[in-house]
């Protein structure tokens, strides 16, 4: 979830950053939803909330992620 963000929510930038295939991404990407019980639909759309909610995500995960 973090390389998509980090990478611009772009499945074929992703995938070559991680070096696998597109599909796995989108696999990946769905299995953090259902983990994390939310849809990464609004993150997608071009729209002001859109980019606090990928602020958002991206700031969680990297504290998440940070030194413990």
């Amino acid at each position: 979830m973090l390389a998509y963000l980090d990478h611009g929510q772009r499945f074929d930038r992703t995938a070559t950053a991680l070096h696998v295939h597109p599909n796995t991404i989108r696999y990946r990407l769905t299995r953090f939803e259902e983990t994390v019980g939310m849809s990464l639909q609004a993150v997608t759309v071009e729209s002001r909330a859109a980019v606090m909610d990928t602020l958002h995500w991206w700031w969680a995960l990297r504290t998440w992620l940070g030194p413990h």
